[in-house]
């Protein structure tokens, strides 16, 4: 599968099951740089066929910085996350600001794809692993915004939980949720707090992916969603999310205070 901006597929197609990512993180520039040459050095940073910038209007005086889908090793090993540190040094914030968030879309062609069904017709037999994805991050709330860095009602509430069957089914009617439905192509999480620590952005992409493919299989029963059953598949595949493991030793062993970048 692949993450997707939310204007529109711009990756070639996706055979299988294939492992890939989309995240877009929101910056505020409070430096001496202005946004055009904030997104003009990113675009050299990160190279202009792996990212493109996009205004916002939820932020001050900041760009979003969107990457083009890349494979989970791709994005663990051939990009240049240097380029965050150097955005810092040039008076660039995103954890340092209540602005700023980091999305990362999930394209919606992954969910339903699974040992019984490799090749789903429709999209109504996509929407029992689309509910079961959103339910385990409603479901985990406690854990989930303490990973996240963050709690929002404003941009990323829970509100729909109990709700997410309909949700799916008939729609919502926002986008600002923890799981966002409204997009046509993609599932968007919200919940994250933007940041320029690479390990922080990579967590939240580890995250998501770990879910989609925890609950692509999943059989509900009685606390299929719990978070310790999670972390049995977390430790199953240590080696595979190990930005994931780095913020949650942080979190379990510092205790978690808010002030984790």
């Amino acid at each position: 599968f692949f993450f997707q901006a939310e204007d529109g597929i711009r990756d070639t197609s996706v055979t299988g099951v294939q492992t890939c990512a989309l995240p877009i993180l929101e910056v505020e520039c409070e430096g001496a740089y202005s946004r055009g040459e904030t997104a003009k050095r990113a675009l050299e940073l990160f190279e202009q066929r792996r990212v493109y910038c996009k205004n916002d209007g939820s932020l001050d005086n900041g760009i979003e910085i969107v990457t083009h889908p890349h494979t989970l090793l791709g994005y663990q090993h051939d990009f240049n996350w240097s380029g965050l540190r150097t955005l810092a040094d040039m008076g660039t914030r995103s954890w340092d600001n209540s602005n700023c968030g980091l999305h990362v879309h999930v394209s919606r062609k992954t969910f339903g794809i699974c040992k019984a069904n490799p090749k789903p017709k429709n999209y109504n037999e996509r929407i029992p692993h689309m509910v079961r994805f959103a339910k385990f991050f409603y479901d985990n709330e406690r854990m989930i915004t303490q990973i996240a860095g963050r709690e929002s009602e404003d941009y990323a509430s829970f509100s729909e939980k109990g709700r997410l069957l309909e949700k799916f089914r008939s729609g919502s009617d926002t986008r600002f949720q923890v799981v966002n439905s409204q997009p046509n192509v993609t599932l968007e999480v919200r919940i994250f707090k933007g940041s320029l620590r690479k390990e922080r952005v990579l967590c939240a992409i580890e995250l998501v992916h770990a879910v989609v493919e925890y609950t692509r299989e999943l059989h509900v029963k009685p606390n299929s969603f719990a978070w310790v059953k999670f972390m049995g598949y977390l430790s199953d595949n240590v080696e595979k999310y190990p930005n994931l493991f780095t913020i949650m030793n942080e979190l379990f062993r510092n205790g978690y205070s808010g002030g984790n970048n």
